[in-house]
């Protein structure tokens, strides 16, 4: 009827605990249960898969299981005309500390995501307060279902010597590399796209290089 706005409703899959449903029902009107095929919470037009750095690491060292969801998510997105989007959230300090972490495979499954897949991904971590970086990250899903639009994430753009941090980390590299390859490239994603001639012009890069980026990218 002309003149009657319809209200959107937003979807909370029945998998997801209470604390996400009710976190995003103070956030937005007409938040419901619903068993969704793909994905975790869904609007109108976006779908977002939340995963705690927890759930994100036990994907990740299951075979197969992190790229096959992401693959399936993406297919899902596609099938119904949706914009995916991946919310990961949590505290390291989450972890038992008898468990063994390596970072760099939380840090390689998540720029496959963004580079392989091209899925918009807000990582948000507390040090130690995974309460903070939930209420955070419901937020940010809540503003972007609200605006249907994923340009209205609010973004900071790491310091370079993060950047480099992560660099050195993701490639095993040593400072100077990481920072020639960030001079060079502008970005991490321009650095993980590069053709291999451009990456063993950098001094300090060799096929172990060249192969470390082909497996993240590879999902392997």
């Amino acid at each position: 009827m002309e003149g009657v706005k319809l209200q959107v409703e937003y979807w909370v899959d029945t998998r997801e605990p209470l604390s996400i449903h009710d976190g995003l029902k103070a956030l937005l009107k007409n938040v419901r249960y619903r068993k969704l095929d793909s994905g975790d919470i869904q609007g109108r037009r976006i779908v977002i898969e939340r995963k705690t750095l927890q759930d994100l690491y036990n994907s990740i060292v299951s075979q197969h299981r992190f790229h096959n969801q992401i693959e399936e998510f993406v297919a899902y997105a596609e099938q119904h005309e949706l914009t995916p989007m991946m919310l990961i959230h949590g505290s390291f300090n989450d972890f038992p500390k008898s468990l063994s972490i390596n970072y760099n495979v939380i840090y390689g499954a998540i720029a496959s995501v963004a580079v392989r897949y091209g899925i918009r991904t807000v990582f948000y971590v507390e040090c130690d307060n995974k309460v903070a970086a939930l209420n955070r990250a419901l937020r940010i899903a809540a503003k972007v279902l609200e605006k249907e639009s994923l340009l209205d994430i609010p973004h900071r753009r790491p310091s370079r010597s993060t950047q480099v941090a992560f660099i050195r980390a993701l490639l095993r590299v040593p400072q100077r590399t990481a920072t020639e390859l960030l001079r060079r490239f502008g970005s991490i994603r321009r650095i993980l796209l590069a053709s291999d001639d451009e990456l063993l012009s950098v001094p300090g890069i060799g096929k172990a290089t060249l192969r470390r980026i082909h497996c993240i990218l590879d999902g392997r």
